[in-house]
């Protein structure tokens, strides 16, 4: 819903279709793309007797989502601008 709000703020009314359309593909595209690396580095780092590749895999991917935050507050612009 941010990410909407957000994109249709900056565009004019006659793109707001194509702006959704990109948004939502870039959104699913994401999900997707962020969950097999998950699955993938979570299989990769656990061994057959214990589930700690899991917990590694996890820890990495909230790594990326604060940075990935950090990066959207200085990509994005004020709404002044």
């Amino acid at each position: 819903m941010v990410a909407s709000a957000t994109a249709l703020g900056s565009v004019a009314p006659h793109e707001a279709g194509d702006t959704l359309g990109i948004v939502s593909t870039f959104h699913e595209f994401g999900a997707s793309a962020g969950a097999a690396a998950v699955s993938s580095a979570a299989a990769s780092l656990t061994s057959t007797t214990t589930a700690s590749g899991f917990d590694d895999a996890f820890l990495v991917a909230t790594g990326v989502a604060v940075v990935s935050a950090a990066a959207a507050t200085w990509l994005i612009p004020p709404k002044g601008e």
